[in-house]
């Protein structure tokens, strides 16, 4: 049943994966890294990579997770105008 849940959360975390990757990207992150003084920027590379290592353990988790809320939270918002339109025929009036 998860499986085409999980596969869009492997083409989400796949976009997010080649977002980051493009040479603006890791361009923007070496200008920002050469902003800062050099007295923090030792400690700021290490927090990057500790980031981005964060970032490729826990991000296709959650995207597969992410993916299984907004299939949820549209089956539900689909049940909820049927019942809505189910009910307003019922009782002979229209939302229009």
């Amino acid at each position: 049943m998860f499986g085409p849940l999980w596969r869009i959360g492997d083409l989400m975390w796949g976009a997010c994966l080649w977002l980051v990757r493009r040479p603006w990207a890791s361009a923007l992150q070496r200008f920002m890294i050469r902003m800062l003084p050099s007295s923090m920027r030792e400690r700021a590379m290490h927090r990057l990579h500790a980031q981005n290592r964060f970032a490729r353990r826990i991000g296709r988790p959650l995207m597969r997770g992410l993916a299984f809320i907004l299939f949820w939270a549209v089956v539900i918002t689909c049940l909820e105008w049927l019942a809505v339109e189910l009910v307003s025929r019922w009782a002979g009036h229209t939302l229009d």
